[in-house]
């Protein structure tokens, strides 16, 4: 069937790559079937069938980039959607996906090997569509190779106009099943002072035609400036043929054969004094094996077993390893260079570390398609857009990693005689504490009460050393230090000295009961005794009076 109208420049020359893309990353026999390639014209297609089928795909181009993949998947969890509207509350498609399970699953593996993916925003009782119903909308994707045609406004960089193709199995309506018949229809999308227009074709035939009351095209595409499979598909493609060749040689050679010199002249004497030996079918009985002797002509080698040489093998292995490691350098590369197609002042402003820096451009690009997707989203529901926020960073470090470098941090802020340099430490020890669970303008806040505070400490220990050296006053440590109210400092001063009377009171009544503990039946006293004896108040030099280590 013929489009409507010709793909989109950008896309017309590129469906071969995109193929080769597709199946060099799903690594199955579809690519193995495509890209194995017989040897030479001396493999016969008998022998190459055989090859094929004992064939294995080594994926370490799809290893590679799920690497990538779960380690943003990662940091999802930390993604910030605020506002009111239903977007990211619950389940977002047809499929039982959240939002997070939604860019996991759907979008990053059409994103990072193909470099681009599409999602619509769908809702049955105003869009036509092919899947289940439901009274809210929710999201499906778009490979690259069924966006057809797309125009972005050049001003606004708006998506004005965009052909889809829609493929669905024909029905057999007496069963109520598919069969293996597939329907092809379009579906052009385009921006007017009315609405979206939304057209349904099929074999050059309009089906359908609605007006959503949109402001914005109900379809979000996402994009990077390079495809991950582009510079790593064919190394691929190179690595499945090298292993193919090295198993057929491991098959086939791992059997050794025989050999045995021979002189014309002394066969034709061998096969005279064998005559005898001949069975009945005229045949010379030839045993060979560990268990059967040889005769063999004087002057000549002994029969002998010989197998090919494994250099070869080796020499493919030691390729394949360097191809490996080619492919992870190049796919570093390549995320390293990655920049967001329309990246905020803010996303640019972020570190250009090497592959953080390319995981913080994917993140850019998801974070601007999905803050899209909201907005569409909220239109259909009549509600504000969430504002979603992705991650600043993407280290991937586990609980333990960031406990363990805030407690070295918490080490050196003491060291250092400036406040400066203190108040950036604890930033950064509640940066790495929190980051991964507060928002931004949670973590403005902290900050802001980091580099107001008087002082750089708040252990108790430490404070209670440093009012009890006379190095500040109570009220400076309870207010400042310590956070407490302001007026606690009298509270607890007027309980200490009514605990102090208490005290003191007990220990005039034991002085009267004399030294006979069996006349003396109150126990609390002899207690408040005991407290009072090491309390520091009670005393001039204000320390506590317990025994030191040793004694």
């Amino acid at each position: 069937m013929k489009t409507l109208t010709p793909r989109h420049p950008d896309s017309f020359h590129d469906l071969l790559k995109y193929r080769k893309w597709r199946l060099a990353y799903q690594a199955d026999d579809a690519f193995i079937t495509e890209y194995l390639k017989r040897f030479s014209t001396r493999e016969d297609i008998t022998d190459f069938a055989l090859r094929k089928d004992m064939t294995y795909c080594p994926a370490h181009a799809r290893a590679a980039i799920e690497e990538i993949r779960l380690t943003i998947m990662e940091r999802l969890p930390d993604v910030h959607r605020l506002g009111e509207s239903s977007y990211a509350t619950g389940i977002v498609d047809r499929f039982g996906h959240d939002i997070n399970s939604f860019v996991a699953e759907l979008i990053l593996p059409e994103l990072l090997p193909l470099g681009k993916v599409g999602v619509y925003v769908d809702m049955p009782s105003q869009v036509p569509s092919t899947k289940v119903a439901t009274k809210t909308p929710y999201l499906y994707t778009y490979p690259i190779e069924q966006i057809v045609n797309w125009y972005y406004n050049p001003e606004t960089y708006q998506l004005e106009t965009v052909l889809l193709e829609d493929h669905v199995y024909k029905m057999d309506k007496e069963r109520n099943l598919p069969t293996d018949e597939i329907i092809t229809s379009y579906r052009l999308l385009q921006l007017k002072e009315d609405g979206i227009h939304v057209t349904i074709y099929q074999d050059e035939q309009v089906q359908q035609q609605v007006v959503l009351n949109l402001k914005t095209i109900p379809f979000v595409i996402f994009e990077l400036n390079t495809a991950l499979m582009s510079n790593i598909a064919n190394y691929q493609i190179a690595l499945l043929n090298l292993a193919s060749s090295d198993m057929a040689f491991a098959t086939r050679s791992n059997f050794p054969f025989y050999i045995e010199q021979y002189d014309p002249g002394a066969e034709t004497m061998m096969k005279m004094m064998q005559s005898n030996e001949e069975d009945d079918k005229g045949q010379k009985p030839q045993q060979i094996g560990v268990s059967h002797g040889r005769r063999y002509t004087t002057g000549l080698n002994a029969p002998a077993f010989i197998n090919p040489s494994t250099e070869p093998i080796k020499l493919s292995m030691e390729k394949q390893d360097q191809l490996k490691n080619e492919i992870r350098l190049l796919l570093n590369l390549s995320v390293a260079n990655l920049k967001p197609v329309r990246a905020s002042v803010e996303s640019k402003e972020r570190n250009d570390r090497s592959l953080e820096s390319g995981l913080c451009a994917i993140g850019a690009v998801l974070q601007g398609g999905e803050n899209q997707l909201s907005e569409i989203w909220s239109q259909y529901e009549g509600t504000t857009a969430r504002v979603v926020k992705y991650p600043q960073t993407y280290e991937t470090r586990s609980e333990s990693d960031r406990i363990t470098e805030a407690e070295r941090l918490d080490e050196l802020m003491t060291k250092i005689p400036s406040r400066k340099f203190q108040q950036h430490i604890a930033r950064r020890i509640a940066t790495t504490l929190l980051e991964r669970f507060l928002s931004e303008k949670e973590l403005g806040v902290i900050e802001a009460e980091i580099m107001a505070a008087p002082n750089m400490t708040a252990s108790p220990s430490d404070v209670r050393d440093d009012v009890e050296a006379g190095l500040v006053s109570p009220e400076f440590a309870s207010e400042n230090l310590r956070n407490y109210p302001k007026g606690e400092v009298e509270k607890a001063a007027a309980a200490h000295a009514e605990r102090a009377a208490r005290i003191v009171q007990a220990q005039v009544s034991v002085k009267e009961s004399g030294s006979n503990r069996d006349l003396n039946d109150d126990k609390n006293s002899q207690k408040l005794v005991k407290e009072g004896s090491r309390d520091p108040s009670m005393d001039p030099d204000s320390k506590k009076r317990v025994r030191g280590d040793g004694q």
